[in-house]
């Protein structure tokens, strides 16, 4: 009798500003929700310390993506590592 393969939970990558972050679906589905309503600050500090928003809007997007597509370092070719 074959066995089952445990049901790969589906990934997503949020992406925020210029960085991006795999995450379980679900999860990325609430970030991008409590980040909807965000601006970007920058921290100044004036005496003490201020936040003032910057004039442009952050980046925020979700991809849906097959859990496969998230590989090991090891198993990545050294040409992506080098651009790190």
């Amino acid at each position: 009798m074959a066995t089952r393969q445990p049901k790969q939970e589906p990934m997503c990558v949020v992406t925020i500003g210029l960085h991006d972050f795999a995450v379980p679906s679900k999860t990325g589905l609430r970030i991008v929700e409590m980040l909807q309503g965000a601006i970007e600050v920058t921290q100044h500090y004036e005496g003490d310390v201020i936040f003032v928003p910057t004039a442009i809007q952050p980046r925020f997007e979700l991809k849906i993506i097959q859990p496969s597509k998230i590989i090991n370092r090891a198993q990545a070719p050294s040409r992506l590592l080098e651009l790190e």
